[in-house]
């Protein structure tokens, strides 16, 4: 990806208000929709693949050996598939992290317990981390990414306001084309 020009970034100290323009309602929001065990076996398939992927970051990345995961038949990448090993560490990184997100969410749901917050704070740090990984090896900075989602979402949401039927119905070549 092309850097874009300095002109199109936002900075950190606005861009949570124009993000949360397009907040859902948290009246929208309905648990209840969904059967509760469809519920649990969606995410926990979701959380054993995270688990799945973070044993494949602790082999590709750590060096560790773990059983199961060694092959006769190593991956053979596509040809001219060069993709920088640091782009692939993130990308694996923010994966995993999303999944023990989903762990600490699902906890609280099931437990009814408050939200570890400390944990979920942790957890957001190392998404950071990897995110930030991300943009030094894309050489994007940080308002950049953040202007190109800003852009998105208005070309999402005409009235910059959550709208659920533009949520569905999106036009993925406009928001694209928002974001260049």
């Amino acid at each position: 990806m092309t850097p874009m020009p300095e002109d199109m970034t936002c900075t950190e100290d606005v861009y949570p208000a124009l993000a949360l323009r397009t907040l859902c309602p948290d009246a929208q929001i309905d648990l209840t929709k969904v059967d509760h065990h469809l519920f649990m076996k969606i995410v926990s398939d979701f959380i054993a693949a995270a688990q799945k992927l973070d044993m494949l970051k602790k082999v590709t990345v750590y060096g560790r050996d773990l059983p199961g995961m060694a092959s006769p038949e190593p991956f053979k990448a596509a040809a001219g598939a060069g993709v920088d090993p640091q782009i692939y560490h993130a990308i694996l990184g923010i994966a995993t992290e999303g999944g023990e997100l989903m762990e600490a969410l699902v906890g609280t749901l099931v437990t009814g317990q408050q939200l570890d917050v400390l944990n979920v704070v942790e957890e957001l740090g190392d998404l950071e981390w990897f995110e930030a990984l991300l943009r030094d090896r894309l050489k994007v900075p940080p308002g950049v990414v953040r202007g190109a989602n800003i852009r998105k979402l208005e070309a999402r949401y005409a009235k910059k306001v959550f709208d659920a039927q533009a949520a569905e119905h999106r036009d993925h070549d406009a928001e694209r084309k928002a974001m260049q």
